[in-house]
């Protein structure tokens, strides 16, 4: 009885130490997960910024020329008159 809960614990100690290293197998592979992500929205971040900045000089090229075919159209009828 004795020498089977002696073989029993050394199998229960194998098993641990066999999942304990599972584990920080698991621990290093989700680290390199989250590093891995945190890269990605860090470009997605800087790419967003960028059409975000590129939209804003297409808005404002939009309304400088908006603002030009205005002012000829205001010329076009004074000289038309």
């Amino acid at each position: 009885m004795i020498s089977e809960c002696g073989s029993e614990a050394g199998r229960l100690a194998r098993d641990l130490t066999e999942m304990q290293g599972k584990f920080s197998e698991s621990e290093a592979m989700l680290k390199a997960i989250k590093d891995s992500h945190f890269a990605k929205v860090s470009r997605l971040e800087v790419q967003i910024g960028e059409l975000e900045r590129d939209l804003g000089k297409t808005a404002s090229s939009l309304l400088k020329e908006k603002k030009a075919r205005k002012t000829k159209y205001s010329e076009v009828r004074q000289l038309q008159r």
